[in-house]
């Protein structure tokens, strides 16, 4: 198996990771998982009570000397607590609570009159045998050592109970010690009743196992039972039957694990240590006791973050298994696929092995099958193997006959067919000598077109050049005008932009003209109006002025100073508008003289070359066909050349197999020469081997026969082996000869190779030189035809240029044609503002008759003017007369006034 193998790699790997993995799990097991029995446990507890028994004894002693009699009457029960042997079974007081100390409350009971019996434990509980935790939960609790000094104060505390209920019934009833932790706490339940026996007779209710899910009625209960107790005096005497009740009672309660925990942890913090022996303390007990109960709680609240940091880490552990267990699965699963797809190897391996046995079995088989046959073969004996050589001699002597027929109708049908490839080859050759010296005439008489169409192409380019740079001047005088004109077509279209303006501003005025037309009849209306209030406005001054009159008046005299100013304004403005009009015509007649001429000579020029550009495209269209069918006439004699020189290589190819052909036949020839020779020799070896063989069976016999046989002679036998051997000369001289004959036959034959090889080698250099001639000639015409094909496309180029250019000049021309229609449009704009000017020049006229009517109208106004002034005057000397008249009414009001007022005040007296 190799080493490096991927898959046995792998199974190491893995077997190694197994191993390490189950190394790990026993060494983590082993160290930090070790669990205690419980007879180790309790062996250890008896050594430890053995040691404190006696020193608690003495300490006892010394106290009961210095104390009274009836104190060491009181003192007996405790000093009696180390004395009962310990059991040889853990018993265990159940917990009644969590180990939560610092979620109960301390409560001071109440008293209760009237007596109550002690619970027993209850029934229905069913008993379990006390099965120890497992080694994940139990790694790092301490061992309890003892168990003998927590169980020793029992039996007195259930004496006392006996004696409570008798306390109870007799005596009224008193005030409990406030002691209600004993009862609440977890840890101080057992060691409590045994110091309550002699200082303060109160009893701890027998403990009810429940589950630890159903903790707070377990509290509730412990609460209830704790507070009815009541203190009775101390006995003296222990009661062993009360112990062995409370031992029978743990054993047949059931414990959860979390209790049985808790038990231990109690039991081992309280075991060996003298702190509830308050026999020799002084002063106040109960507070001593509330300071043991407080160290208590402490230390189980150590335990407990112990515990939790224990449980932690079983949590970590469980975790890191979990997730090893999830590789052994991956790689159990991934080893599975390995090992599967191994034995499907491993099957396949075993069926090819067996295939191979199976055929190294039928190789075996056919072996001892033939060597059972040679085993025959050699059992027959010596007249077989004469029968057989004999029959080997008629064979080697009929293949001889066969071989020799063959090989001479063989060379002989080769030499015919050599002879007539020759005669072939020599009839090519000169066909092809023929048509090389009319290809070669050919060749000339192309070169010599060539060298024409050369000259031809120059020429052409040269007057492809002259003909670009002509029209390429043209065509840049052309752009140069056609700048011109689209310049002077912007300052003609800027031209006529403004006169469409003026012509717009004519318009204007013109609309202006005719409001105030007719403003000017209004007012003239207006006038006449005014006159004839003019008049009757006279009639009633003379009468009586009036002050309105003259107001209106003197605001109508301003209104026509005004309508006046702006009649002249407008016409000064209409003056230089016609000024200015006149001037504009002249430069639009001016400017569409100078444009058409221009456009005129413009197309006339464009058409003109426009003409000789198609005659010269013309011409370069008639010589790019001439110069095509020269290009295509120089293909097709290529073409013929190379179907020429195709047809050569042909031949060369077929020349070539001919050659390899008569090497074949040679070589065919030579090999048969040396099997007849070595057949030849074979058969002259077997003829001697068979003489030998048969000389000295003939020996043999006759001896063998002589002794058999003495008195026969041999002389007829050995007379007819003599013809035999007589018969085997002349045919081996038959041989010979024929031998002979066959080689001279070779040597001719052999001659004649080597003719037919000089004339072969010969036809071939001859070949070789018209190939090299015809592959010189085909580098030359394919050079010819690339410069050819390269002036093609420079003529293509030019051509493709020169349309580019004619589409040019139709696009300039389009453009001229454009232009045209711009300049049409342009002279029907000006028409039209012509017919404008004479409808303005109309206009004029009107304005004219306009100012005569003004001029008729300022001189109505200058009279009326005067008039007005008139009115005037005799309206100032009407206001005068007015306001005397005013003041007058005024003065003549104020008396009435004062009248009224005197009036008023008589009145108001006459009536007081």
């Amino acid at each position: 198996m190799d080493v490096y193998d991927p898959q046995t790699l792998g199974i190491v790997v893995f077997g190694g990771f197994m191993v390490f993995s189950a190394i790990g799990i026993t060494l983590v097991s082993t160290f930090s998982m070790k669990e205690t029995s419980y007879e180790e446990a309790l062996a250890k507890q008896r050594e430890d009570s053995g040691k404190i028994q006696p020193q608690r004894s003495d300490k006892k002693k010394k106290a009961s000397e210095k104390k009274n009699k009836a104190k060491k009457k009181e003192e007996k029960p405790n000093g009696n607590l180390p004395e009962p042997e310990p059991e040889p079974e853990p018993i265990l007081e159940p917990v009644v609570e969590n180990s939560e100390p610092k979620a109960v409350p301390q409560v001071e009971p109440e008293p209760q009159p009237e007596p109550v019996p002690v619970p027993k434990p209850e029934p229905e509980v069913k008993p379990k045998p006390v099965v120890p935790e497992p080694a994940l939960k139990i790694a790092e609790c301490p061992v309890p050592p003892t168990v003998s000094a927590v169980v020793a104060p029992l039996a007195p505390a259930l004496k006392e109970k006996k004696k409570k209920k008798v306390a109870k019934v007799e005596l009224a009833p008193v005030k409990p010690v406030e002691v209600p932790e004993v009862v609440v706490k977890v840890e101080p339940v057992v060691a409590e009743v045994a110091v309550k026996a002699a200082v303060a007779p109160e009893v701890a209710v027998p403990p009810k196992t429940e589950e630890p899910k159903t903790e707070a009625p377990t509290k509730k209960k412990s609460k209830k039972k704790a507070e009815p107790v009541a203190s009775v005096e101390t006995v003296n005497v222990p009661q062993p039957s009360a112990y062995k009740n409370l031992v029978s009672s743990l054993n047949s309660a059931s414990f959860s694990e979390s209790e049985t925990q808790k038990l231990f942890e109690i039991i081992s913090k309280k075991a060996g240590k003298d702190s509830w022996q308050l026999a020799s303390q002084k002063g106040d007990p109960l507070a001593a006791l509330k300071k043991q109960l407080e160290e208590k709680e402490k230390q189980l609240t150590a335990e407990q973050g112990n515990i939790a940091a224990a449980k932690t880490r079983v949590k970590e552990l469980t975790k890191e298994l979990s997730s090893t267990k999830s590789k052994m699965t991956s790689v159990e699963t991934r080893m599975s696929s390995e090992l599967s797809s191994r034995g499907q190897e491993i099957a396949a391996l075993q069926a090819r092995m067996q295939a191979s046995y199976q055929e190294h079995v039928k190789e075996t088989q056919q072996l001892n099958s033939k060597i059972q046959s040679l085993q025959e073969q050699l059992e027959n004996g010596p007249n077989a193997q004469l029968a057989r050589l004999q029959q080997e001699n008629s064979i080697l002597r009929d293949a001889l006959n066969q071989a020799t027929s063959q090989a001479e109708s063989r060379q002989n049908a080769e030499l015919a067919k050599l002879r007539r490839d020759c005669v072939r080859l020599i009839r090519e050759l000169k066909e092809r000598t023929a048509a090389q010296h009319a290809e070669e005439e050919r060749r000339k008489s192309l070169e010599t077109k060539m060298a024409a169409a050369e000259e031809q192409l120059v020429q052409t380019k040269a007057s492809h050049v002259e003909a670009e740079q002509a029209l390429q001047k043209k065509l840049d005088r052309i752009s140069e005008e056609l700048r011109e004109a689209q310049h002077g077509s912007t300052i003609f279209q800027a031209q006529v932009d403004e006169a469409k303006e003026q012509a717009k501003t004519l318009t204007e005025l013109q609309e202006r003209m005719r409001a105030t037309e007719t403003e000017l009849k209004d007012r003239c209306e207006e006038l006449e109006i005014l006159r004839a209030q003019l008049s009757q406005t006279t009639t009633v001054t003379e009468e009586k002025p009036s002050v309105e009159t003259e107001a209106t008046a003197q605001a109508e005299i301003q209104y026509f100073d005004v309508f006046v100013c702006s009649l002249k304004e407008r016409e000064d403005q209409l003056t230089s508008l016609e000024v200015e009009f006149n001037q504009l015509k002249e430069e639009l007649d001016t400017v569409k003289r100078t444009q058409a001429e221009e456009t005129q000579n413009r197309v006339n020029v464009a058409d003109t070359e426009r003409r000789e550009y198609t005659a010269e495209i013309d011409q370069l269209k008639t010589s790019l066909k001439e110069k095509e069918d020269l290009v295509a006439s120089l293909q097709t004699q290529l073409e013929k050349m190379e179907s020429v020189s195709g047809a050569f290589n042909k031949s060369i190819i077929f020349a070539c197999e001919l050659r390899e052909k008569n090497y074949a036949a040679v070589e065919a020839l030579a090999a048969a020469e040396r099997l007849r020779k070595e057949r030849l020799s074979q058969a002259k070896a077997a003829q001697s081997e068979t003489e030998q063989q048969l000389s000295s069976f003939q020996k043999d016999t006759r001896n063998a026969f002589q002794k058999l046989f003495p008195h026969i002679s041999i002389e007829t036998h050995q007379h007819s082996h003599m013809k035999v051997q007589q018969n085997s000369s002349t045919q081996c001289q038959d041989l010979q000869q024929k031998l002979d004959v066959s080689e001279e036959s070779q040597r001719s034959l052999q001659a004649e190779c080597e003719q037919y090889r000089s004339t072969l080698s010969e036809t071939e250099s001859m070949l070789k030189v018209l190939q090299k001639s015809v592959e010189d000639g085909e580098l030359e015409w394919k050079s010819k035809i690339s410069d050819a094909e390269q002036q093609k496309q420079g003529a293509l180029d030019q051509v493709k240029v020169l349309e580019e250019t004619i589409e040019k000049m139709n696009v300039e021309r389009q453009d001229t044609d454009q232009l045209k229609r711009q300049v049409m449009l342009l002279e029907a704009q000006l028409e039209k503002q012509l017919e404008s000017i004479t409808i303005s020049q109309t206009y004029a006229e009107e304005m004219s008759q306009l100012k005569a009517l003004l001029s008729e109208t300022q001189v109505q106004l200058v009279s009326a003017k005067a008039e007005a002034q008139q009115q005037r005057a005799e309206l100032s000397l009407v206001k005068t007369q007015l306001e005397e008249a005013t003041n007058e009414l005024q003065t003549e009001e104020d008396i009435r006034q004062q009248v009224a007022s005197n009036y008023e005040q008589v009145t108001h007296f006459r009536e007081l």
